[in-house]
Order: C-alpha cells, then sequence, then structure tokens
C-alpha cells in the first residue's frame, strides 16, 4: 500500500513531538477550551508544515509557532457570527445613545 500522504518536511515531527504539549498549553490559554485548542494548533502546525524550511531559516520556529498561534486566534476571533445582528448588544437590546 502506498501512503497518500508526504513525508513530513525534515525536522518537523521531532520538533512537533518535543515542543507541542508547550504549543497546546499556549492554545489553551488563548482559547480557554482544550478542544479549540486543539483545533487552533492543528491549523498552525498545518501552515507550518507547508513553510517548514521558511519556519526553520528564520532561527526560532518555536517563537515563530507561537506569534501564529496569536495572530490565528485572532483572525478567528474577528470572524463575523452567523445570526449577529450589528447595532444590537449581546444582550439583544438595542444601543443607547
Amino acid at each position: 500500500m502506498t501512503d497518500r500522504y508526504p513525508a513530513p518536511p525534515e525536522g518537523f515531527a521531532d520538533f512537533v513531538t518535543a515542543r507541542s504539549a508547550a504549543l497546546l498549553r499556549s492554545a489553551w490559554l488563548l482559547t480557554g477550551d482544550a478542544g479549540r485548542a486543539e483545533d487552533l494548533l492543528q491549523t498552525v502546525l498545518a501552515g507550518a508544515w507547508r513553510r517548514w524550511s521558511t519556519v526553520v531559516a528564520a532561527g526560532h520556529p518555536e517563537a515563530y509557532l507561537r506569534r501564529a498561534l496569536f495572530t490565528t486566534y485572532v483572525s478567528w476571533w474577528r470572524r463575523p457570527v452567523a445570526g449577529r445582528v450589528p447595532g444590537r448588544h449581546a444582550t439583544g437590546g438595542h444601543r443607547t445613545r
């Protein structure tokens, strides 16, 4: 049987094995939720996989990934929420001046 997925970039699997627990803790501190933290870390690692040679060339892969966790989380936080009505507070009331 042949693998459907390419081999990981050199050093990527070792880095993930060594640092994923610390990165997951950082993701949890951002999200406050274990499931969302896992999703956030997975998203960031998927992006790092594609750019691993660039990440390593920068010299600080963990710092790069921590920054990516933060910027990815902020982009998720800024996404519009379905059903949110502009001009209304979360309680459903209208804004007053």
